[in-house]
């Protein structure tokens, strides 16, 4: 996992994956690193990537890797669903805020977050999970 994602999340992370037998083994970060990889396999797992990129971007990298991989798991923000998730979602926006790429999180959340990723490519995800009090979404599809 990147250095950069905090620690509690991390581990929520792994402990996802290793709950329903997940293998972290193709975990990208940057988009680059998923067009550079010339690899196929199991799972691939986008790690608070998509919200990084243009959202018609995210959309074709998602497809793309359900073309090279049986299993896809994204973890990313999400739009509060209740009141206790308010906290973390507010967090969440800080700190994008503070990034270079507070425009494009905002168009993403615009869209419904992680679930508006779903929702656009008309899946049905086998798995869906909360981690961060609320404001990180981790979502299974195949």
């Amino acid at each position: 996992m990147a250095d950069f994602l905090h620690p509690s999340l991390q581990r929520d992370i792994k402990r996802f994956c290793l709950r329903y037998g997940l293998n972290v083994s193709h975990t990208y970060h940057t988009p680059t690193d998923f067009w550079n990889d010339e690899g196929a396999g199991e799972q691939a797992v986008f790690v608070c990537l998509l919200h990084q990129m243009p959202f018609g971007e995210a959309l074709k990298l998602v497809r793309a890797a359900r073309q090279r991989f049986r299993n896809v798991l994204l973890v990313d923000y999400k739009l509060p669903e209740r009141n206790l998730d308010f906290p973390a979602y507010w967090l969440g926006h800080c700190c994008e805020r503070m990034g270079a790429h507070y425009g494009l999180y905002n168009r993403f959340m615009r869209h419904g977050g992680i679930e508006g990723v779903i929702r656009q490519l008309e899946v049905v995800p086998l798995r869906r999970d909360v981690f961060w009090g609320g404001g990180i979404g981790a979502v299974w599809i195949v």
